[in-house]
C-alpha cells in the first residue's frame, strides 16, 4: 500500500522503522479503503509520521501518550510554517 504513495526507498524505511510504523500502515489501509487518492494519502501519512517522530523526541513511549503532544505538535508545524512564510 505505502509503496503506491512513497517511490523512495528511504522514506518506506523511515516509515517501516519508525515505532508508530504499524499504525501508520493501517491507517494508510484504512484510507485506501475509504477512496482516497494517493496523493492525499501521502500527505496524511507524512504529517502522522512528523507527528511520531516529535512526539517521541519530546518524551512520548506509547500510544497512549500522544494525545498529549498533540497541541505541542500543531504549535511547531504553524511556527514552522509561519517562519517559511506560509500561512
Amino acid at each position: 500500500m505505502l509503496e503506491r504513495c512513497f517511490v523512495r526507498p528511504e522514506t518506506l524505511g523511515q516509515i517501516h522503522s519508525s515505532w508508530m510504523g504499524q499504525a501508520i500502515e493501517q491507517y494508510a489501509a484504512w484510507l485506501s479503503d475509504r477512496g482516497y487518492r494517493e496523493g492525499t494519502l501521502a500527505t496524511r501519512v507524512s504529517l502522522l509520521r512528523h507527528f511520531g517522530t516529535f512526539a517521541q523526541t519530546h518524551g512520548a513511549q506509547r500510544y497512549a501518550d500522544l494525545p498529549a503532544y498533540l497541541e505541542p505538535f500543531l504549535e511547531f508545524r504553524v511556527g514552522l510554517q509561519v517562519r517559511r512564510g506560509r500561512r
